[in-house]
């Protein structure tokens, strides 16, 4: 009885591996696929972050790292922070250029 009750085990877990392996190209196409998309997002972010910083404006998009520019965003924040400026001014500021 063991010996039967064995076959039935090993044929389980075949038949589970099976249907996994033939769900998992698909699975793995789609992950790319969703992959792809948040990069390059975040590709996009990252260049509208740095055209906001005064500091790299003069370097070139593939010059800089994500963690380039986001330190380059935290000491510019940082910065016009300890120089008082609020969160009120950076808004004026901006829709005033808009209005140029």
């Amino acid at each position: 009885e063991s010996d039967g009750d064995s076959d039935d085990d090993d044929d389980q877990p075949g038949q589970k591996r099976a249907r996994k392996s033939g769900e998992l190209p698909d699975r793995k196409e789609k992950h790319k696929v969703v992959e792809q998309k948040r990069r390059e997002k975040t590709k996009e972010l990252l260049a509208d972050l740095q055209d906001l910083l005064p500091n790299t404006e003069d370097a070139g998009a593939t010059n800089l790292t994500m963690n380039t520019v986001l330190q380059c965003a935290i000491d510019f924040l940082t910065q016009r922070q300890a120089n008082g400026d609020s969160k009120d001014t950076a808004a004026d500021d901006s829709n005033a250029n808009n209005g140029d």
